[in-house]
Parts: C-alpha cells; sequence; structure tokens
C-alpha cells in the first residue's frame, strides 16, 4: 500500500486488491476508483473516515500520512467530521402487485446499490425521477441499504423479508442423535430453514450432509434427496445418526417406487420416476452435488435431461437446498442452473446473466459466454440469502496442505505426433468437440509418460512407510498402474458398484491397502482417503475447481493429522501443460473472487517464471 498526496490536496491510494479493504474504503464519503492509475482518491480531510474505517490497520495507515506529508494529528482534530450520519429517507409512493415504485433524496451510495440490481429488475422513471424496483429484489435492497448505515429504510422493511433468524433449532428434540453438531453447523442449518431456498456450498469436510439433515428433521415435511448413486446409503446413514426411527426409502432402478418420508435416488434414474416424483409433491428437494446440474446453452437452457429433471422438481418445492463445496466448475455460467433451481431474481432474463456476469464472445461456432466478468457484483448477489460459504481451514484446524508442481522429463515423441497431425487437419473441425477430442488425445499421451514417474515416486514413499493416493483422468492410466502395484494397491474408477467403491476405500483407510488409485470423476467426490498425506497427480482435471476443491479434499479433511502433499507431474518441453495451468490459474481466480472475495492462485508463485 501507498499513499500519496496530490497537487489538489487529495490522497491517492495504491494498493493490490483486497476485497475488505477496497469495501471499507467504499464506506468513506466522496471515495472514488481511478480505474486508469488503479488507485483510490478522496479528500485530505477524509482520512479521519479512512482511519476509522480500516480499524486495526490504523498504524499502517498513519505511517503512511506521514510519509506523503500528510498531517494525521491535525486531519482528526479538524472540525469537519467526515463520519457524521446523514438521513437519507426511503420513501414507497406505489406498492404494485409485481414491484414497489420508491423515491429518495439523491445519494451516490444509494443510488450505485439500486444499479446493482438487474436490468429486468429496476427501472428508472426519468420524468418522476422515481425507481421501480422487482419485489423479489427488495429483501436483498434492503439488506445492502441497512449496511450503509444512515438510510432511514421504515417504509421499504414491510416488504422486505426478514433475513435474520425466527426459527431456530433446538437439539433437545433430537433425543436420539448420535452425534453431536458443531456451533457452525447448527448456525447453517438455521439459515438454511429460515430462507427455504439456499445453497450450502461449505467447503469440502465440514459436514453439508449433517447441516441439511439437521433442517429437514426440523421442518418435517415431505423430502425429496436427489444425489449420486454412491452416496444414496451415506444419506441413509447421515438421517439415521439424527433420527434412527426415520421413515426413508431408498429407491433404485430394480425395486421401484416406495413412498416415505424420506426419498432418496440418484439423478440416473429421474427420468425413470418422474411421474412418481410429481404425484408425491415433494415440499423440501434437496440436490447433493448440485454442480452436476451445471450444463447450459447459450439460449440459457438445461443441456443435460438431469438438470432440466431437476429444476422442474425444484419449482414445486417450498424448500429447496443445493448442496455443493464447487458451485463453480469451470466457468461462471455453472451457476445459472444452481441458482434458478432456489428461484434467484437474476435467473430471469439468462441474456441479461449471461452478458453482465459471462462475457459474450462471437467465435465460428456462433455466440459463446464462457467467459468471466464483475465478479465483485455476483458476490452480492449471492450473498448472505442465497449462498452460505465458509472455508474449511477457518472452521476446523487442519494440518498444512502443500501443493507443489513437478517438472518431469518425459518422452514426448507420441505428443508431438498427435500436436503435428492436429495442426495439419484442424481446419476440417467443424465442431468445438472435435478440437477437444484432438486436445485430450495430447493430454492423455503426456498423462501416459508421467505416470511412469509416479511409479517411482510412489515407490520412493512406499519404502518410507507412507499411504499415497494416485489420481487420473484415464481408465487406461488407473489399469496401468494398477498392474504395478498389484495386491498392494486399490482402484476406483466407472463401473464399480457402490458397494464395492465402499469395500476398497475402506480397505485403505484400514491400511490393509498402501496405494489408492483414482479416476478423478469417480473417486474425486464423496469419499475419504486421510490414511494417505502424500497425493500424486498425473494429469490434470479441466477444473481448477475439481482439484482444488474435490480431489484435494478427499486427504484434506476431518480426521487428517499429517500435513497434506500435494504434487502435480507437469512436462516443461510440453506446451499444453503450460497452456492448461495458466488456463487453471484464471479459472480458479474467477471463481474464488465469486465466492470468497478474493483471488486464490493454482499455482506457487514461481511456477510461471519456470514455464515461460
Amino acid at each position: 500500500m501507498d499513499i500519496q498526496l496530490t497537487e489538489k490536496k487529495k490522497a491517492k491510494i495504491i494498493m493490490d486488491y483486497d476485497f475488505e479493504r477496497f469495501n471499507k474504503i467504499k464506506n468513506v464519503d466522496g471515495s472514488e476508483y481511478d480505474f486508469i492509475n488503479n488507485a483510490w482518491i478522496l479528500s485530505a480531510k477524509y482520512i479521519k473516515a479512512l482511519v476509522k474505517e480500516l480499524g486495526q490497520d490504523n498504524s499502517e495507515i498513519i505511517q503512511m500520512l506521514n510519509k506523503a506529508n500528510i498531517n494525521s494529528k491535525e486531519i482528526q482534530s479538524d472540525n469537519t467530521d467526515s463520519s457524521t450520519i446523514k438521513t437519507v429517507r426511503i420513501q414507497v409512493v406505489k406498492n404494485n402487485a409485481k414491484s414497489l415504485v420508491i423515491n429518495f433524496d439523491y445519494d451516490k451510495k444509494v443510488l450505485s446499490t439500486i444499479k446493482m440490481l438487474e436490468k429486468n429488475n429496476r427501472t428508472f422513471n426519468a420524468k418522476t425521477k422515481m425507481w421501480r424496483i422487482n419485489k423479489a429484489e427488495v429483501a436483498w435492497l434492503y439488506d445492502k441499504l441497512n449496511n450503509l448505515g444512515y438510510i432511514d429504510l421504515k417504509e421499504l422493511e414491510p416488504f422486505a423479508e426478514d433475513g435474520g433468524i425466527v426459527e431456530e433449532l433446538d437439539l433437545n428434540l433430537f433425543p436420539n442423535m448420535t452425534i453431536v453438531p458443531k456451533d457452525y453447523q447448527v448456525e447453517v442449518a438455521n439459515l438454511k430453514i429460515n430462507n427455504k431456498k439456499m445453497i450450502n456450498a461449505l467447503e469440502a469436510g465440514l459436514g453439508k450432509t449433517l447441516i441439511t439433515v439437521l433442517a429437514m428433521e426440523h421442518i418435517q415435511k415431505k423430502t425429496l434427496i436427489i444425489c449420486l448413486a454412491s452416496n444414496k446409503y451415506a444419506w441413509r446413514d447421515e438421517i439415521q445418526k439424527v433420527n434412527p426411527y426415520a421413515d426413508i426409502s431408498v429407491i433404485d432402478g430394480k425395486s421401484g417406487w416406495t413412498t416415505s418420508n424420506y426419498v432418496i435416488l440418484n439423478y440416473d434414474i429421474l427420468n425413470k420416476y418422474k411421474e412418481e416424483i410429481e404425484a408425491s409433491g415433494f415440499d423440501v428437494v434437496v440436490i447433493d452435488e448440485a454442480h452436476k446440474i451445471r450444463g447450459v446453452n447459450d439460449k440459457g437452457n438445461p443441456s443435460s435431461i438431469r438438470a432440466k429433471l431437476t429444476l422442474n422438481i425444484c419449482k414445486r418445492a417450498e424448500y429447496v437446498f443445493p448442496i455443493t463445496a464447487t458451485p463453480f466448475v469451470n466457468r461462471t455460467k455453472d451457476i445459472f442452473n444452481i441458482l434458478s433451481s432456489i428461484n434467484h431474481p437474476i435467473t430471469k432474463n439468462w441474456y441479461i446473466f449471461a452478458n453482465t456476469y459471462c462475457v459474450g464472445d462471437y467465435t465460428g461456432f456462433g455466440i459463446s459466454y464462457d467467459g468471466s466478468e464483475n465478479q465483485e457484483q455476483l458476490t452480492e448477489k449471492l450473498y448472505p440469502k442465497y449462498m452460505v460459504r465458509m472455508l474449511t481451514e477457518d472452521k476446523i484446524d487442519l494440518p498444512e496442505r502443500i501443493r507443489s508442481f513437478v517438472p518431469v522429463k518425459i518422452n514426448l515423441k507420441k505428443y508431438n505426433k498427435r500436436v503435428n497431425d492436429y495442426l495439419q487437419n484442424r481446419t476440417k473441425f467443424d465442431t468445438k468437440s472435435q478440437h477437444l477430442v484432438e486436445m485430450t488425445a495430447m493430454r492423455k499421451e503426456l498423462a501416459i509418460e508421467k505416470s511412469k514417474h509416479a511409479v517411482e515416486m510412489v515407490k520412493n514413499l512406499l519404502d518410507q512407510n507412507k499411504s499415497v493416493a494416485i489420481f487420473t483422468n484415464y481408465r487406461s492410466i488407473v489399469e496401468a498402474l494398477e498392474k504395478k502395484f498389484e495386491d498392494n494397491c486399490v482402484i476406483v474408477q466407472g463401473g464399480i458398484s457402490d458397494k464395492e467403491k465402499h469395500k476398497r476405500v475402506e480397505s485403505f483407510q484400514s491400511g490393509e491397502k498402501k496405494v489408492f488409485i483414482g479416476n478423478m470423476e469417480a473417486a474425486g467426490e464423496a469419499i475419504t482417503l486421510t490414511k494417505a498425506s502424500e497425493m500424486i497427480v498425473t494429469d490434470m482435471h479441466w477444473s481448477p475447481i475439481i482439484m482444488t476443491k474435490q480431489v484435494e479434499k478427499r486427504l484434506h479433511r476431518l480426521t487428517q493429522t499429517s500435513t497434506v502433499n500435494i504434487r502435480y507431474l507437469y512436462s516443461e518441453e510440453a506446451k499444453l501443460d503450460k497452456l492448461m495451468i495458466e488456463s487453471l490459474n484464471k479459472k480458479l481466480s474467477d471463481s474464488s473472487m465469486i465466492l470468497d472475495g478474493k483471488k486464490e492462485e493454482f499455482f506457487v508463485e514461481n511456477l510461471s517464471n519456470m514455464l515461460e
């Protein structure tokens, strides 16, 4: 951070992006952001308010003021008190069926807050100087204006749903519960109960399933739980920890439909039982691993049957609880269907959402919305009413997680041949999928060669009596690695039954087998591998979120007692590996800005120089 005094007696504050500090600076009257110079500008007389807003950072600010020849003591004793509260009154002029017409004396911050609403949810009448606000956005607007601290909101308050806790869990009502929930788990359950439709985006390992069960047991209404096939019985077991006598049906594709207070079924059989689901009239719908419904085309329609069916089911439910640690898998648009499931106001118009947050780009295949922008604005739309987010390290005292990138020398002959063939023939491809197939083939050739180094690394770790987890995207590599370790390993990939998957994981967790080999799609979610503190990744997933928030979290979670070392193998000589890492870093930065209000980098700081 640096503070300079300009010729016009203004303070120029230059600092790297920091979500919390930026929000505090915004609260100072007259503060403006200079996009050209990437600096905050405010009148020197308002430094007192700045010092007050930044709180514990006071000493650093005062040092900067002295360096800039700004007399902080003189400013603080100035008769001009920049923190004086001025009252702005919001008047409700008209109450229509779907909207409110409001009026207020001009105030820059109030105006900026209103303009953060989607364009289809707010309209300005230039003649009357009044705003028409969609009622679906009133609760959000009330919350944001209330945070400013100087707005009179008495007239708006009756139209804003109470975002506070009205209903509270009473754990005494669960006398047979065999598990003691943590305070934060009760807190999140209360949020879900009161908001009714809310995304649970807590990081892996914080007990999202238990939290949802607590909420469901409090609500006591007919509930449908949609999850992965491998998670169905885990959901049953978690419900029974809270209520051993719960009425539960676990549905599969063979035994047929049965009705209970809790009905649990997997995504794959939604279509088979869609009539029974509709007839049952579920009041509560839980969407586990909700990122599985992310598919949306460039017209805003669900691009998968599971997404379409799930969204139709949610329309009729009073409570909808999507659960996912990774609401963004690859792109900002990944969250659109999840937000649609909870009827978020910003999903009313796909094109406004897409052009505001996803960057429309005209390609040779038509318009594409694969980009990301206005992340901070989208963050504001998610919290606190529509999504709850907590980081594992903030709630659980976990050992350190060390992510490193290991360069390996490999034979590039087959990879180079693939690259040359692609370059010669790419003009013949008509669709993006054809290009993707070729890129995947190149990545696989690299993965095969890198897996040979993984074998030697694993053998070295076994000599140190350590358990190791290896992850890859390719079935053939899983099977090749299995042959290298034979009786000392277990594998988990697609096609393995839920019962057998559970058996293999237990064999690894018990220490019976020392090597776990997993396909990222089949083994990257919903299992615990904390027996290992060493992970080797032979090839990276297209999504950094899948790797950092799912795959890595198989080891770095509750019950882990050792520092977790995660090694990503890459080739310095293969340009595709460099492009992958750079792309993953950008995607992770975009998603973490939206979810957590700060940038998170995928690679270590000096890796970019190594790859140049």
